[in-house]
């Protein structure tokens, strides 16, 4: 029986037998399957190779032999699929005077034979690509020829050109950095007396006078039992030498690196062993660098839950698996997670709350090598949430409760953050919108009148308390408002205002100043008709003491005069002080206050007040035009006055002193009642009404003899600074 499979056909081709090496090779059970066939005619056999068999040739060719199409032309039943490569050889059978009578096809498989071809071939490409991408080649050497063969790549490595052949051992020895020559000479005969193998590094000069590293492997070729030659490869290593060091360097840096994060943190390889344990692990978990370095098998897990178990880190190892349900708040970007988990271990037994995020690492080409895992304790934090939490609600409670609105919004975006009860019922729930759209009507931009830009200083700091009234454009009811920048809960500094309805005490104020207003109008009249009643009394006066010149009448008329001119002087006097709490305080600049331009020549004022205002009444200038007249009238010798500032903790008190007689101890109260003195009486009375309006105090603490020594006392709130 042929294991050669063998097909006979007649002289038309048609098929009439078929061996079982045939029926094996095409997957038939018989010849009968295949009755019908046509030799000339198989789609299998090319179409001028089918030509040439009817002229009665000879024919061997190579052919694929597809399955798939028999199958598809529904040629014959088979079982098998695919394609086969053939050797076949078709030879005409011919009678007498070569008249063909039918045709000898014999087929042999040579698929397994085309495949070995075929991989052999990509085998050699790719070992020349591979040395050459590599940057390694081969070689041999036969001990009897003496010869020496290299791929390609060796003469490369070396400096050799390939056109002038390999070098003879000498030769390639002074190739050689002379340092490295005798261990070079030294190895090889090892390898070649001893068959001891080498891997070595060497150092070869290259003719244009460069060194080139390399990792040279040798081996012998051993023939029955003696050594006939050697083989082996050589490696250009020297990117991968000079890197060496700065790669060592990098490590080493981004060992340190992690060593010193604040967050315990910890590194594993692809087979999840740990490669680095940073020093806040080390004091979070217990566990030294030295006892875990290396371990598998989750032993970064057991120091916090007492069992080798997979933790966040292991997720990045295992796509589309969900994390184990001890991890809360998970949060994924890309190749890095975070999650939030409660440790019951940590803080001696007590428990904490973790935060951990994992990030996946890669090398060059994009491959997963490892990965890192950072651990944070945020218990503290959680409580400090927590009670932040709880303080805003009790805020929420407090300033729903108040007869005010109450918002907070973004000094940037102007985002309204919280808006209390109060404001909710006035302008509907307006959380989360613009300020000067939802609070504001005809709005194109932020309010012209926003403090946003006075509540911080140039670096973000809050400034303090900033004071204000406006009407709103949308209830067109009148607000006072105090704002100041204050922390949000999330951190960022936002502007809080507090806006109070005043709209029935602006009301009150304006019907107070047209009271005022007709009251100044009413008592300027009547101090006006009084005093011409005055004058035409004084007239009367002065005739009658012309007329009589008796002493006794002359003297009660003397006393009636003076007294008429009191009324008078007081009746002026009134005209002075007729605006006295008439007015909204102001603030007032100190220095600008003081009543230089009245200074007599023989007086000196020194003032050491620049720089500072004050919240007061609009007649605080009398205050001080008020202690200079009492130092000049009553001061007797005064010649220097000196007006001066000091800061204490219940506010800024302004000195006024002079160099004269000073005050009796019995009278320092009694000059600020109302009447007592030589001339009105009225002076520091009013002075110290002035000064009460806004809550500021005025009293008298000199030496008498020494001088007078006025202290002003400024309460907090009622002054400030300014830049000189």
């Amino acid at each position: 029986m042929s294991p050669i499979a063998i097909e006979l056909y007649n002289n038309e081709g048609a098929l009439i037998d078929i061996n079982p090496a045939c029926c094996a090779l095409f997957g038939i059970q018989s010849a009968v399957a295949v009755k019908g066939l046509n030799l000339f005619e198989d789609p299998n056999i090319p179409l001028n190779q089918r030509e040439l068999l009817k002229t009665g040739r000879t024919l061997q060719y190579e052919s694929d032999f597809d399955f798939d199409l028999v199958k598809k032309l529904n040629l014959y039943s088979t079982t098998r699929s695919g394609k086969i490569s053939l050797n076949i050889l078709v030879t005409p059978i011919q009678a007498k005077e070569r008249i063909t009578t039918g045709y000898l096809v014999q087929i042999i498989d040579i698929t397994e034979r085309k495949k070995a071809d075929a991989a052999l071939r990509e085998s050699e490409e790719h070992l020349a690509e591979a040395q050459r991408l590599g940057h390694f080649g081969s070689w041999t050497y036969n001990l009897a020829s003496g010869k020496i063969h290299w791929t390609a790549e060796t003469f490369h490595i070396i400096g050799v050109d390939p056109s002038q052949g390999e070098p003879d051992f000498p030769t390639l020895i002074s190739r050689y950095h002379p340092d490295d020559r005798d261990d070079f000479v030294a190895t090889v005969q090892d390898a070649v007396e001893k068959g001891v193998p080498y891997y070595k590094d060497w150092r070869l000069l290259l003719p244009d006078g460069s060194t080139r590293y390399i990792h040279a492997r040798g081996q012998p070729v051993i023939e029955n039992g003696a050594i006939t030659g050697l083989w082996g490869t050589i490696q250009d290593i020297t990117e991968r030498k000079l890197a060496g060091d700065i790669i060592a360097e990098s490590e080493q840096r981004l060992t340190d690196i992690i060593d010193f994060l604040p967050d315990a943190t910890f590194v594993i390889d692809k087979n999840r062993r740990i490669i680095s344990w940073n020093r806040a692990i080390e004091q979070m978990s217990g566990i030294l660098k030295k006892d875990i370095i290396g371990k598998g098998d989750y032993a970064y897990a057991f120091p916090f839950y007492g069992k080798n178990i997979p933790m966040l880190i292991d997720s990045l190892f295992l796509p589309g698996v969900e994390i184990d349900s001890r991890y809360t708040n998970i949060r994924r970007g890309g190749d890095t997670i975070d999650a939030e988990v409660f440790v019951s271990s940590m803080r001696g037994g007590e428990g904490a709350v973790v935060w951990a995020t994992a990030s996946a690492l890669y090398d060059n080409t994009g491959a997963v090598i490892g990965a890192i895992e950072s651990i944070r304790d945020i218990t503290d934090r959680r409580k400090a949430e927590t009670a932040l939490q709880e303080s805003f609600e009790t805020f929420r409670t407090v300033m729903d409760s108040l007869d005010a609105l109450v918002y907070v919004a973004d000094l940037e975006t102007h985002e309204l953050l919280f808006v209390n009860q109060y404001g909710r019922k006035t302008w509907g729930d307006i959380t989360g919108k613009i300020c000067w759209k939802s609070l504001q009507s005809n709005q194109n931009g932020p309010c012209t009148f926003c403090t946003n830009d006075k509540l911080v200083d140039s670096v973000g700091n809050p400034t303090g308390i900033l004071a204000w009234e406006f009407q709103n454009s949308i209830t067109r009811r009148w607000y006072e408002c105090r704002d100041s920048a204050i922390q949000w809960i999330d951190g960022r500094i936002v502007r809080l205002e507090i806006a109070t309805d005043i709209t029935e005490r602006k009301k009150a104020e304006d019907a107070l100043i047209q009271a005022n207003r007709q009251l100044k109008l009413l008592s300027g009249i009547t101090r006006h008709d009084i005093l011409n009643q005055v004058t035409v009394c004084l007239g009367y006066i002065g005739i009658i003491k012309k007329k009589f010149h008796d002493p006794t009448l002359g003297e009660y008329l003397g006393k009636i005069e003076s007294t008429t001119k009191a009324i008078r002087s007081q009746i002026e006097f009134t005209r002075v002080y007729q605006d006295l709490g008439t007015h909204e305080p102001q603030w007032h600049r100190l220095d600008n206050m003081l009543p230089r331009s009245q200074i007599p020549a023989t007086i000196t004022l020194n003032g050491d007040v620049a720089g500072i205002e004050v919240y007061a009444d609009s007649m605080l200038g009398k205050v001080f035009f008020n202690l200079l007249d009492n130092s000049i009238r009553h001061g007797e010798r005064v010649s220097q006055i000196r007006v001066s500032s000091s800061q204490s903790d219940n506010g800024m008190t302004i000195a006024w002193e002079d160099n004269g007689i000073g005050i009796p101890a019995d009278e320092k109260e009694k000059i600020f009642e109302r009447g007592f003195g030589k001339n009105t009486g009225l002076g520091l009375y009013l002075s110290r009404e002035i000064l009460l309006i806004t809550g500021i105090t005025i009293r008298e603490i000199g030496v008498p003899n020494k001088g007078a020594h006025f202290e002003i006392n400024v309460p907090k709130g009622a002054y400030r600074f300014l830049d000189v």
